[in-house]
Order: C-alpha cells, then structure tokens, then sequence
C-alpha cells in the first residue's frame, strides 16, 4: 500500500511539473489542451490567416519575457465557469509589464472573436488590443496590467464588454473605437474607462476607488461612479440615472451635453462647469447635495443655467452657498439656480452598492478628498482660489526658479490670492493646512 502511494505521488509530481513550451508561426489550425498545460511562450507569436488556435477551458499560457501573440487568423478563448483561461506572466515575481499581450489584426466580415471566463493578468499596453475585428468580451478578469482591454478607432473594430472585472490596472479599459461596456466592475485602477473614440456607451458599471473613473463615452448611464480620486466622470454625451457619490470631483460638465436625473452625493466638489469647450447647458432633474467643498463650481467665464435641479433643499439662500461663481470670484460666470426642485427626482437614491468589502478603503479615500487641495481655475489669470477640506492655515507661492514670491497665513477653507501682477508662467503652490502640507502647480497666463 505504501509503495502504490508513492508511486501515485510520483506520478501527480511529473505531471504538475509538464509544461508545453511554445512560440513562433501557427500556420495550421492548432489546438492548446488542458492536459498539456501550461503553456510556456518562450518568443513572439504570430497565429497566420487562415488558421485557427483554439484554446481549450483550464489552459494556462504563461509568457517567460517581454513577447506578443500576433493574431492574424482566428482565435477562440472560451474558457467556463468552472475552467478559466488563463494569461500572465511566468516570472516567479511577476509584475505590470512583464509580456505585451494579445494583439488581434483578424478582420473577417459577420464573424466576431469571442473571449468568455479568461483571465489577463500583468501584461503591458494592452493584455487584449483589438485593432480590426468586432470582439465579445465576457466574464472576465484583467488585473495588475498597464491596459486591460483597448481597441482601436475603427469601426469594424467594435467591443462588447460585460460582465468582467477589471482592478489594479493602470488602465482599465481604453476605447478608442466604438464599444458597449456594461455590468462590469472596475476598481482601483489610474483610469477606469477612458474613450478617446466615438459611439461608446458606458451602462450600469460600478466603478469604484479610480483616479478617474469614466471619461468621455457619449453615453453613459445607471452607473456607480465613487471614491474617484481626482475626477468620476467626463462626459461628451448624455449622462443619465447615474449615482456619482464620494468622488474629488462627481462631474466635470463640458456643456452642451445631457445631464439629467443623476444622484451627486458627498463628491468634495460635485458638479465642475467647465464651458469653455461648449457653453450651452442641459443640466437638470439631478440631485445635488452633502459635498464636503461646494455642490456647483462655475470655473468657466460663461454663465450657467442650473435651475431645475434638487439641491437637498428649497431655501435660496443655503443653495446659494453651495455655489461657487461671479459673486465668490468676478472671473467666473454667474450661475442661475432658481427655480431649484422641490422634491428629488426618481432617479436619485439614498443609497449606493458596490460589489466588494470596502471598510478600510472608505476611511482612506474620504481622508485624501478631504486633505487634498483643488486649485482652480487653474490656468489663472487675475486669480486663484485654493480650497480644501481642511483648515488651510498659509499658502507660500514660488516661482520657476523655486525664489518665494507670496506668502500668506490664513484660517480658511477657501483662500483666493490676486494674481494679476505675477508674470506669465508656472508657479509652485505649497499648503499648509491643519492636518499635513501639500504641494502642487498652476499656470498663470
């Protein structure tokens, strides 16, 4: 009995160990089992026209360098619930960057690649780049890459994302091309989504502890956009029932574009009006309330009509301080709130979900929106304002030699400095407020 049981732990060792290694031209239609995994990619690869690599569910392909899979003709990854492909690295240290990922030149007309329950992990720009074919991306994962998924600007290169987590990246999902990414979540990366192409649209995702979290689909709607570091959302199309809570900035609104029964809730600013881009505004039926800093900043010149939206309340004069335009800065445009709401719209909830334990990152991001400073409008011009959600207690000013031009000691959370004397160029501010210091840079024009 002992002698067949070292025989059998013998046998499961050799096969633990087995490893297909693999690179090169796939001229043939090929196929990667699950009995011979993992597969060890030892150069670049180049799947031809016509062939097809069939990746069979459980398969691991583990990139040993820098190297890329070309793909040409045709691939087909379709793992299952119960047996995900994987891709990643096979460095016993793995990190960002460590292959180039998968990159798909297949064009064939009516025909579109499929990627179900696949796993993509520390690759570089990008783990999956589509440049000339439509793909379905489902249930998925891309985690620690510097680009999950990417496509390129061209029509036949359409995306359909779903279902699929994307965290830890430094981009989550780039789109270049038309796409529609919907019921993913999307956590912890630099860039959430971020569209550079047109046709996009961005549907009931939750997306969560980026630095920025969706930015620029021309549709976006019914997601959950918080705890963005630095901005939750930039739209260049309607932006519609999404729930935009604890974000540095909720929106950054460019005007001209459709923004309406949205719930903005504990953002440190909720809405920026930036309208030197399109200075027309559809801005209403949204619920605007709770911001640690103003729930509306007018940095643009232009004036804005934000009437017919619910700021939490009815009275006048509380909405009014809540605003920040003409009457706390002359270079800013003056903003129209009245009439406001008298009740919130449907679309605006008392509560958000996101989809993983949070507890301890909660208590982290809300001290860095609260400790973090926002320095606006930012070029300046005749002034500049610094505010935070701390005390600030002195600003020093320097220039680009690093010489000490503006000193200030203050006890405000807001603190506006004259400007129009300096000389053009980039200055250096430093903020002392009541908890830490914090440094950063403005131009003046």
């Amino acid at each position: 009995m002992i002698k067949t049981f070292l025989t059998l732990s013998f046998i499961l060792l050799f096969l633990q160990g087995y490893a297909t290694n693999v690179s090169g031209l796939i001229s043939a239609n090929t196929t990667w089992t699950k009995a011979n995994s993992p597969y060890i990619v030892t150069g670049n690869i180049a799947i031809d026209t016509p062939a097809t690599l069939t990746i069979e569910p459980g398969v691991e392909v583990r990139f040993d360098g820098a190297y890329i899979m070309y793909v040409y003709g045709r691939i087909i990854a379709d793992g299952n619930v119960a047996d995900s492909i994987m891709f990643t690295s096979n460095k016993t240290a793995p990190k960002s960057g460590d292959w180039k990922g998968i990159e798909v030149f297949y064009s064939k007309a009516n025909d579109t690649l499929v990627f179900d329950y696949c796993s993509f992990k520390h690759s570089d720009d990008a783990a999956l780049y589509v440049r000339s074919n439509c793909v379905k991306l489902t249930n998925s994962t891309f985690s620690n890459n510097k680009t999950g998924f990417k496509n390129l600007s061209q029509p036949n290169a359409f995306a359909f994302i779903s279902n699929c987590t994307f965290h830890n990246n430094t981009t989550a999902i780039h789109l270049g091309g038309p796409a529609i990414a919907e019921n993913n979540n999307i956590g912890y990366n630099d860039w959430g989504i971020n569209n550079t192409g047109p046709n996009c649209i961005a549907k009931n995702n939750k997306v969560y502890f980026n630095a920025y979290g969706i930015i620029g689909p021309i549709h976006i709607e019914g997601n959950t956009v918080a705890y963005s570091t630095i901005l939750g959302v930039e739209g260049r199309g309607t932006v519609t029932q999404n729930q935009i809570w604890y974000n540095k900035i909720g929106l950054r609104h460019l005007g001209g574009n459709l923004v309406e029964k949205n719930g903005f809730k504990h953002n440190y600013i909720a809405i920026n009006g930036d309208y030197s881009v399109n200075p027309t505004h559809n801005l209403n039926n949204n619920c605007i309330s709770n911001s640690t800093s103003y729930d509306y900043v007018n940095y643009s010149t232009f004036s804005a009509d934000i009437s017919q939206n619910y700021w939490g309340t009815t009275d006048s004069l509380t909405i009014s301080t809540r605003i920040f335009d003409f009457y706390d800065n002359l270079t800013s445009g003056k903003s129209a709130f009245m009439p406001p709401l008298q009740d919130k719209d449907l679309g605006c909830l008392d509560t958000i979900s996101l989809p993983i334990p949070i507890t301890t990152s909660i208590n982290e991001a809300i001290n860095i929106l609260n400790n973090n400073v926002i320095a606006y409008p930012n070029p300046a011009t005749d002034n500049i304002t610094f505010t935070c959600g701390k005390r600030i207690d002195m600003v020093v000013l320097y220039d680009m030699t690093g010489k000490e031009v503006y000193r200030q000691q203050c006890s405000s959370n807001a603190v506006s400095i004259n400007t129009s004397a300096f000389v053009a160029g980039i200055f250096t501010y430093k903020i002392i407020t009541e908890s830490n210091a914090v440094s950063g840079k403005f131009v003046k024009q």
